[in-house]
């Protein structure tokens, strides 16, 4: 398991309970992926990032591991591409070869919105980890884990 993926889930579970005290979460989100991810040369095409040799999530060459990029995330975002049309960005790290996070511009209006969260949850049942989300007014923010690491995270919200 990388280094930054092991990150990944501390940094996770401080989002999962920050959502909770936050008056208006949703723009601090927002102000987050427009002020802080979305700076000129730091973002391109999650899709095509994902299918041309970049990568958010490495199996770090276990033998047997799924190649979540490949197998999971890339047909999630295809499909939801399809599906709602919207802008979908893979975060880059600047001076590493793989992205920090994907994000995906959410549909203006409130429908919408419940549909996108609807398809989630629904996606949620097979993705072969864990799919973790931030929701802005604006945008969506995506993390992924794979089954050890979503293991992990199930036992400590079992354990609190």
């Amino acid at each position: 398991m990388s280094a930054h993926r092991l990150l990944a889930i501390p940094v996770s579970l401080l989002v999962l309970l920050s959502a909770c005290s936050s008056p208006d979460y949703e723009a601090q989100v927002d102000e987050k992926v427009t002020q802080q991810w979305m700076r000129p040369g730091m973002y391109v095409d999650a899709i095509e990032y994902l299918e041309s040799d970049g990568y958010y999530y490495s199996a770090d060459d276990v033998p047997g591991a799924i190649d979540l990029d490949q197998e999971a995330i890339v047909p999630l975002l295809k499909e939801m591409q399809e599906r709602f049309q919207q802008e979908q960005y893979a975060i880059l790290v600047e001076d590493e070869d793989y992205a920090w996070g994907i994000v995906m511009k959410l549909p203006p209006d409130d429908a919408k919105q419940k549909q996108v969260r609807s398809f989630l949850e629904e996606a949620k049942q097979n993705f072969p980890g864990m799919i973790l989300e931030e929701w802005g007014h604006q945008w969506l923010s995506l993390d992924f884990l794979d089954a050890e690491e979503a293991a992990l995270i199930r036992e400590a919200e079992a354990a609190s």
